[in-house]
C-alpha cells in the first residue's frame, strides 16, 4: 500500500494499549529523550481545578520519566494542563537521608488520599465519553439490513448479465465474490474490534476512523472521501432505478393516461412537458421488455445528451424517502425488516412466475459470449462492508457477527442466481433493469404490481439506509458523546452531514435519469469505489495490524468458519492468509477494470429497445 503515516496512536512496540492513544496531532507531543536513557514511569494525576473539557478528554494522556542521570522528563498532549507529579528519584548518585525519607512518606500519603478522588473522577469522565451503550438491533433486523443492502440496485442488472456472460461464468463469479465479500466484512469487523476500548463495539467506530487509528490522519481523510463516493454512487443508482419503475407503473395505471415529466434542454435553454403513453408499444416491444418510459434512443445524440428529465416518479420517490433518510439507524430498522419480508414474498413471486412462463433456452447459454463487464457488475452487488461499522455499534450483544454476514451473503447469492437465470429465460432482450421489462406488461399485471412493490420496498428503502450510513461516517459515528470529544473524529455537524448525505444525492440523481448514464455509473462505480472500500482497503488494513501489532491487538470477531480459525491462530498463518486474500482481490479488481474498458470500447452493454416519447 506504499508508505504509511507514522501512527501517533500506537507506542513504539506497536501496542494497542489505550494509554498510548492520545491526541492525533503529532505536533502536540514533546520530543523524547535519547534512547540510551532508562525510562522510569512516574505517578501523575490531574489537579482538581482542571476545566471541564480537559476532564472529559480521556484521550489527552501524558507520561513522565527520569533518566539514569537523575534528569526529569515529561511528555503530555496538553500543554496548558496542570499536573501534580510524585517523582521517585532512584539515581545511584545520591542517597536519601532520614529527613528525606520522612518527607517522601508524607508526600506519598498525600498522593494516596488525593489519588482515590482523582481516579474516581477520571473513571466517571471516561464513562461519560464511552457510555454503556447497548444496541437494539436484533438478529432479524441485522439480517434485514445486510440482505437489503446486498439486493440493491446492482441486482436489477443480473438477468441481462446472465444473458451476456452465460450460466457457468456468472454463477462461479457470484459464488467467488460472495465468499470474498464475507471474509472482507469479517476482517473489517475484527479490525474495528482492535481499536482500543472497542472490543465490545461500544465506541461507535466508523469506517474512516479505523484507518485513522492504525494508519494516521491522512488515511482518515482518504477513507472518508472513498466511503462517501462509494455510497453516493449506490444512492444515486437506487434513486434513478426506483424513479424509473414508478414512472412505468404510473404510465400503465395512471387514469389520466401515460406518464409525465418536465424536460430541461441545457443546450437550447428550453423547458417542455414530455408525455409517454404505453399504448405506443407494439406486441414485439412488449415481448422484448422494451416498453420503458422516457428512454432515449442513443446516448450519442447531442439533443438527448443535453436533455434532463424531472419525472413524476422521481418526485414521488423524493417525497416518500427523503424523510426516512433523516432518521437514525435504529429508527430506520423497522422499515428494513418490512423491506426484508417484502423481498422474500416478491422474490418467490418472481421465481414462480418466471418458471411457469414460456422459457426460451435460446436466450441463455452455458458459457456466454461477452464477459468483459462481468466482474465489475458482480463486485458492485457485494458492497456489504459499508453497513458493517454502523451496524456493529447498534446491534444487540447476543447477535453473532459471522452468522449474520455468512447468512446474508449466501441468501443474497442464491436469489441472484435464481432470479438471474429464470429472468433471462423468461424475458428475451431483458433490460439492464429487469424491473422495467416486467413493468412493460409482458408477464401480466400481477407481475407489474409485484415489480412496483419490489422497487418501492427494496430499492427504495436502500435510499435512506445509504444516506444514514454516510451521515454517521461524516459525524464520527453514533456515539455522539465520544464524537464530540477531542478523541472523536467528527468531520462536520449534523446539518452539514445531512446536506452531503441526503440532499446532495436527491438533488443530483435526476440529472442521471436516462438509463445509459446509470449503466456507466454501475459499472465504473463498482470497479473503483466499491472495489476499494469493500475489498482492498479492509484487507490491507487487517494485514497491517496483524503484521505490526499481532501480540497486542487481539480482535474479538472470529473471521474464518469451522475449524479454520484454530489452524490460522499463529501470526505467520494469519499474515499468509491475508496476503492471499489481498492478492486475489487485487487480481479480481484489475480484471474488472480491464474488462470494463474493453466493454466500453466494444459497446457490449446491453440496451433495451426503446419506445419513442412525444413532446407537447
Amino acid at each position: 500500500m506504499g508508505a504509511v503515516d507514522e501512527n501517533p496512536n500506537m507506542n513504539k512496540n506497536g501496542s494497542c494499549d489505550s494509554a498510548s492513544f492520545g491526541s492525533h496531532d503529532d505536533s502536540n507531543h514533546s520530543s523524547l529523550p535519547p534512547s540510551n536513557h532508562e525510562r522510569r514511569p512516574l505517578i501523575s494525576f490531574d489537579d482538581e481545578d482542571d476545566d471541564e473539557e480537559d476532564e472529559r478528554d480521556y484521550g489527552a494522556l501524558g507520561s513522565s520519566f527520569i533518566d539514569n542521570n537523575g534528569s526529569h522528563h515529561s511528555t503530555t498532549t496538553k500543554k496548558n494542563k496542570k499536573k501534580t507529579t510524585i517523582m521517585l528519584d532512584t539515581s545511584h548518585h545520591s542517597l536519601m537521608s532520614q529527613s528525606s525519607n520522612h518527607s517522601f512518606r508524607e508526600r506519598f500519603k498525600e498522593f494516596r488520599s488525593m489519588s482515590r478522588e482523582s481516579i474516581t473522577t477520571s473513571m466517571r469522565n471516561l464513562q461519560s465519553v464511552i457510555a454503556q451503550h447497548t444496541g437494539s438491533i436484533g438478529m432479524l433486523g441485522s439480517l434485514s439490513i445486510a440482505i437489503n443492502n446486498l439486493t440493491g440496485p446492482a441486482m436489477l442488472s443480473l438477468p441481462a448479465t446472465f444473458a451476456r456472460a452465460g450460466i457457468v461464468p456468472t454463477t462461479v463469479t457470484l459464488i467467488f465474490v460472495c465468499i470474498l465479500s464475507a471474509l472482507c466484512s469479517l476482517h473489517m469487523a475484527n479490525t474495528i474490534s482492535k481499536v482500543p476500548l472497542n472490543a465490545e463495539f461500544q465506541q461507535g467506530v466508523e469506517f474512516p476512523e479505523a484507518f485513522r487509528t492504525f494508519w494516521g490522519s491522512r488515511w482518515f481523510v482518504a477513507a472518508n472521501g472513498l466511503f462517501f463516493a462509494c455510497i453516493t454512487v449506490l444512492n444515486v443508482s437506487s434513486l434513478v432505478d426506483n424513479a424509473q419503475v414508478l414512472d412505468t407503473f404510473l404510465g400503465h395505471y395512471n387514469p389520466w393516461g401515460g406518464a409525465w415529466a418536465l424536460a430541461l434542454n441545457g443546450q437550447q435553454w428550453t423547458v417542455a412537458m414530455v408525455h409517454w403513453d404505453p399504448s405506443i408499444c407494439n406486441d414485439r416491444i412488449l415481448y422484448e421488455g422494451g416498453c420503458i418510459p422516457f428512454a432515449t434512443p442513443s446516448l450519442e445524440q447531442d439533443d438527448n445528451r443535453q436533455t434532463y428529465l424531472i419525472t413524476v416518479g422521481y418526485v414521488v420517490t423524493a417525497v416518500l424517502f427523503l424523510p426516512l433518510a433523516l432518521m437514525d439507524l435504529t429508527e430506520n430498522v423497522q422499515w428494513q425488516i418490512l423491506g426484508f419480508f417484502v423481498l422474500i414474498v416478491t422474490s418467490i413471486q418472481f421465481i414462480v412466475t418466471f418458471a411457469m412462463s414460456d422459457l426460451d433456452a435460446s436466450h441463455l447459454t452455458w458459457w456466454g459470449e461477452h464477459h468483459e463487464d462481468l466482474l465489475g457488475v458482480v463486485l458492485f452487488n457485494f458492497a456489504l462492508v459499508i453497513t458493517v461499522p454502523a451496524w456493529l455499534y447498534e446491534k444487540e450483544p447476543h447477535v453473532d457477527i459471522p452468522t449474520v454476514l455468512h447468512a446474508s451473503t449466501m441468501i443474497s447469492t442464491l436469489l441472484y442466481i435464481l432470479i438471474g437465470i429464470l429472468g433471462c429465460l423468461a424475458m428475451p432482450g431483458v433490460s439492464d433493469n429487469f424491473l422495467e421489462s416486467i413493468m412493460s406488461g409482458s408477464l401480466g399485471s400481477a407481475m407489474q404490481i409485484g415489480a412496483s412493490i419490489f422497487a418501492f420496498f427494496i430499492i427504495g428503502l436502500n435510499i435512506p439506509l445509504y444516506s444514514i450510513l454516510t451521515r454517521l461516517s461524516l459525524m464520527g459515528g453514533g456515539n455522539e458523546a465520544r464524537a464530540n470529544s477531542r478523541y472523536g473524529n467528527r468531520l462536520c455537524s449534523r446539518p452539514v452531514a445531512n446536506v452531503l448525505a441526503v440532499y446532495l444525492p436527491f438533488g443530483l440523481s435526476w440529472t442521471m435519469y436516462q438509463g445509459s448514464y446509470v449503466t456507466l455509473l454501475l459499472s465504473w462505480g463498482g470497479m473503483i469505489f466499491t472495489s476499494l472500500v469493500a475489498f482492498l482497503l479492509p484487507l490491507a488494513l487487517a494485514l497491517y495490524v496483524v503484521e505490526t501489532n499481532y501480540e497486542d491487538c487481539k480482535g474479538s470477531v472470529p473471521v474464518y468458519p469451522w475449524n479454520l480459525s484454530e489452524y490460522l491462530s499463529s501470526k505467520q498463518s494469519q499474515v499468509l492468509a491475508l496476503k492471499v486474500l489481498l492478492l486475489v482481490s487485487f487480481v479480481a479488481v484489475a480484471a474488472a477494470i480491464m474488462g470494463n474498458v474493453l466493454a466500453e470500447e466494444n459497446g457490449i452493454h446491453s440496451n433495451a429497445t426503446h419506445a419513442t416519447t412525444t413532446t407537447t
